[in-house]
């Protein structure tokens, strides 16, 4: 369940998203200048996204990207999103990117966050250009990982993915 903070009249901008100290446990995103707090992902959901983010690396790295996970996403003013995993155009050093480096990113759905999972984060990052956007559903990724990971379709599964994802 997610909490919303408060609301300045103004909106909260990104720098002030990006001054807020990390809240262990929790998740704060900003959405229409507001501060949305949730609670951290799950260990399995954090599992599911971690596997995910070695499978995207290993897939990316040739192309000098890299896959990442809990990094925040600068969309526009008033907006960013902290997805499960993020595929950026170059290396990452900072807590958030710029959505201009994104290549992809992916989310791990659970009931709880399905309809911004699917909806409301797919939409903002469709519209402000990402090139891939995807979500798992978490307890059917146990299976699928298992397939990729002994190489069956990973070439073929994880590297299309990618393709021709990156930015010039």
């Amino acid at each position: 369940m997610a909490v919303t903070t408060a609301r300045r009249l103004d909106g909260y901008t990104l720098d002030d998203w990006e001054s807020l100290e990390p809240a262990e446990g929790h998740r704060v995103e900003l959405v229409d200048g507001r501060f949305v707090v949730n609670a951290a992902p799950s260990v399995r959901r954090r599992r599911v996204a971690d596997r995910l983010c070695r499978l995207l690396d290993d897939a990316v790295a040739p192309e000098g990207m890299e896959a990442l996970t809990a990094v925040g996403v600068r969309i526009r003013e008033g907006l960013a999103y902290i997805p499960d995993v993020v595929v950026a155009t170059e290396r990452v050093e900072t807590t958030s990117v710029d959505v201009d480096t994104v290549a992809l990113v992916a989310e791990v759905v659970s009931p709880s966050t399905k309809k911004t999972d699917r909806l409301e984060k797919p939409a903002a990052f469709a519209a402000a250009g990402v090139p891939a956007c995807g979500t798992i559903v978490e307890q059917f990724f146990d299976e699928e990982y298992s397939r990729l990971r002994s190489g069956e379709g990973q070439a073929a599964g994880v590297r299309q993915v990618v393709s021709g994802v990156g930015r010039s």
